[in-house]
């Protein structure tokens, strides 16, 4: 009898047994060795698109660093934020408005410096991008040449407004986790306000649009707009050099006459351009000619330092970038620049003919390198202005360092950011400021000057005299007059102690200091 229960209570443990073996099986397959994950032995149950959702109509991923664009149509793209047909314009995910940078005036050659130092790692040499971005939608960093088609567009300041609100505040692109994203250079204060106005054209400039002018717009002339380049780029250090004509005529005779013929008469022709014909400059465009030597220079520059193609389906011959390419120095382009004018006499006179000259040559450059004489008229005028400029026979101070005015002229100058720069770098000399004072021993007047109120014979009612006036002073620096001057002023541009930008800005509030 015992032996019958042992085997009775065996099976009955045995079976047990098998139950539990079997049904810890069938949950270790399906939930694994957690009770908390059982999904897997759940009912799979299929599910479908909802059919209004069509997935080739959902919105195309803007590309452009995180930013999204809207696609309503495929009409050609504007920067607007309603209107059927149209096109919204990228924008980027972190929040902000336009900066300051709009209102500069933006030079492409120095943005593409800016560019190459610091934003071709991501967008690749040129922005032609291509490189990866792991964990964004797209998973490359986007090309910024060609640009999002809606980013681009016809009116310069809103395809600048465009890309400014990337530059300004940065965007992070769409995707799990990518690995990029665009820094806020404006508001990290990484880039100044003329530099991100610097890279705007040079990305605007990569991408060209109708009616777009990466430079400056040309000024109308009696309604008629001046003769541009093709191609991108403002004026060259030629325009501050004393151009000779006589160099020039040689220096034309060995380069440009095999294209504009002898005495620039023109007549070559041009197969495969609108008008069939290398252009003459004797007579020139109509609309480059002026009155003002250094308008008319400017005007001229703009060619001869980066080149033009002319208009039409496949010119033969394209003006070469003599600048650009480093074919010419400065000065000779100065002196064919002079070349150029004295082919072109306009009445009156240009402005830079120098006194005495005859005959046709106007060589003089616009910005003077000896000290120039104010005009009668020019005093006049600021007696008028209640201002003390010099009088008709007084010289203009001049440091004792030679040199011509730098790039700084030629930009827009912020007089708050130049207070914070002299500040740091001219008030321990020229006093809080500007109000002058300290001792300079060994010196002849045995003081550093004051800039508030400046020496009267710098002081100009026109701002770009009144700057080039203090320009060659910072750029060169000067040594007073004495037998040993304790202090002499550095050559702040010469040096590189302040960039072109900052000498503008400074120059901004040395103005604002003498109204």
């Amino acid at each position: 009898m015992d032996d019958f229960r042992k085997i009775l209570y065996g099976v009955v443990i045995g079976f047990i047994v098998v139950i539990l073996g079997w049904v810890s099986f069938v949950t270790f397959s399906g939930c694994g060795s957690s009770l908390n994950n059982c999904n897997a032995a759940a009912q799979k149950v299929e599910r479908t698109s909802i059919p209004t959702l069509v997935p080739a109509t959902l919105p195309e991923q803007a590309r452009f660093l995180g930013a999204t664009a809207t696609v309503v149509s495929t009409a050609a793209p504007a920067a607007s934020s309603s209107g059927e047909g149209e096109t919204t314009a990228a924008r980027p995910s972190n929040p902000g408005g336009p900066g300051p940078a709009l209102n500069l005036t933006g030079d492409p050659n120095s943005g593409k410096q800016i560019f190459a130092n610091n934003c071709q790692v991501c967008h690749n040499a040129n922005g032609t991008g291509g490189i990866p971005n792991p964990g964004s939608t797209d998973g490359t960093i986007p090309s910024l040449n060609p640009i999002d088609p809606t980013i681009a567009n016809a009116d310069y300041k809103t395809f600048a407004t465009n890309v400014d609100l990337f530059v300004e505040h940065g965007s992070r692109p769409e995707g799990v986790n990518p690995t990029f994203s665009m820094p806020a250079w404006g508001d990290m204060k990484k880039l100044a306000p003329q530099q991100i106005a610097d890279v705007i054209a040079y990305v605007i400039s990569l991408n060209p649009v109708s009616n777009v002018a990466v430079t400056q717009a040309p000024t109308p002339i009696g309604g008629v707009d001046i003769a541009r380049p093709s191609n991108p780029g403002g004026p060259g250090d030629a325009i501050n050099l004393k151009g000779d004509p006589n160099s020039g005529q040689q220096v034309f005779a060995g380069n440009c006459q095999v294209c504009h013929g002898a005495d620039a008469k023109g007549g070559n022709p041009n197969p495969g351009s609108d008008d069939g014909t290398i252009p003459p400059l004797n007579p020139i465009d109509q609309t480059m000619v002026s009155s003002d030597y250094k308008t008319f220079a400017f005007n001229v520059d703009l060619f001869v330092q980066h080149g033009s193609t002319p208009a039409g389906p496949s010119p033969m011959f394209s003006m070469p970038p003599w600048g650009d390419s480093g074919k010419l120095t400065q000065q000779q382009i100065a002196d064919v620049i002079a070349y150029v004018i004295s082919l072109n006499p306009v009445s009156p006179p240009a402005a830079g003919t120098p006194s005495g000259a005859s005959g046709t040559a106007t060589p003089a450059a616009s910005a003077p390198t000896t000290a120039p004489v104010a005009t009668a008229t020019a005093a006049a005028t600021a007696s008028a202005q209640n201002q003390t400029e010099p009088e008709a026979t007084e010289e203009v101070a001049r440091p004792s360092n030679p040199g011509g005015p730098g790039d700084a002229i030629n930009l827009t100058g912020n007089a708050i950011s130049g207070a914070q720069i002299f500040a740091n770098n001219c008030a321990v000399c020229h006093n809080t400021n500007g109000t002058g004072g300290n001792p300079n021993l060994g010196s002849a007047d045995g003081t550093i000057p004051a800039l508030n109120p400046i020496d009267p014979t710098i002081k100009n009612s026109d701002y770009k005299t009144f700057a080039t006036n203090i320009d060659l002073f910072v750029q060169h620096g000067s040594t007073p007059e004495g037998t040993s001057p304790t202090f002499s002023m550095p050559a702040w541009g010469d040096k590189n102690a302040l960039t072109q930008q900052q000498i503008a800005d400074v120059i901004a509030y040395i103005i604002s200091l003498n109204p």
